[in-house]
């Protein structure tokens, strides 16, 4: 997918000892990525997660209840149980994001990220981070249908692997 993709050529074109994803939907803060990449630089973690939920403020109550289902469904298939799940903005040390080999392209990315961080053994961090609710994000963001769809697919993976 174009995730993995992105982090394979920073990768191989940088010598980048940090690397952060951040979603397009204008939902992140730009000044939430000092927050993020900081327990990496201080050895605290190898990945860090942008939790938009350890302080919900502003969030809507159905992104609240889809995530925390997702969240469940993550953990159980996955062993790690994070906040927020579906975060895009997270950091990885260089190590780290060499183990991201990361095969979604689709919605369940997020997810496929925690499982890969629990099937290295590395070590995560969350992080509270603002989120921007406006229009434009909340028309990108997921649905409950969407929220069934990761789910399903989640499933299926775990269970034919």
């Amino acid at each position: 997918g174009a995730l993995g993709t992105g982090i394979s050529a920073a990768l191989k074109f940088t010598s980048a000892q940090v690397f952060v994803t951040f979603d397009s939907d204008g939902q992140h803060d730009v000044s939430d990525i000092k927050k993020v990449v900081e327990p990496i630089f201080s050895g605290e973690a190898d990945a860090v997660i942008g939790s938009r939920l350890i302080n919900p403020e502003g969030m809507p109550l159905i992104r609240r209840f889809g995530n925390w289902q997702l969240n469940i469904i993550t953990f159980l298939l996955f062993g790690k149980m994070v906040t927020d799940s579906q975060s895009g903005l997270r950091a990885f040390s260089r190590d780290a994001a060499s183990k991201m080999r990361i095969q979604t392209n689709t919605m369940e990315v997020s997810s496929e990220i925690i499982s890969l961080i629990s099937e290295n053994h590395l070590r995560l961090r969350e992080v509270p981070i603002k989120a921007i609710y406006s229009k434009y994000s909340l028309s990108k963001g997921q649905t409950n249908l969407n929220g069934f769809k990761i789910a399903f697919k989640l499933f299926v993976e775990w269970l034919f692997g």
